[in-house]
């Protein structure tokens, strides 16, 4: 997890950088190895991740105006 692309495969958003909707909600993500278990920090990147698609799905649409052709 990261912002570069070259040390990282997912961003702080969970996305992927190359692959267009495709999200990650494991430990394979974690920017460094933890030393207890991690099953309530992938619990709460789950709850989040699935909150910020609610979000985007329920926002409504952009709608570009378009450009008659004269």
């Amino acid at each position: 997890m990261g912002t570069s692309r070259e040390n990282s495969v997912v961003g702080p958003d969970l996305q992927c950088h190359d692959v267009a909707n495709v999200g990650v909600v494991s430990a394979s993500v974690f920017p460094s190895a933890g030393s207890a278990n991690p099953t309530f920090t992938l619990m709460k990147m789950a709850l989040w991740y699935a909150d910020g698609l609610n979000r985007a799905l329920r926002s409504p649409p952009v709608v570009e105006p378009r450009l008659s052709a004269a």
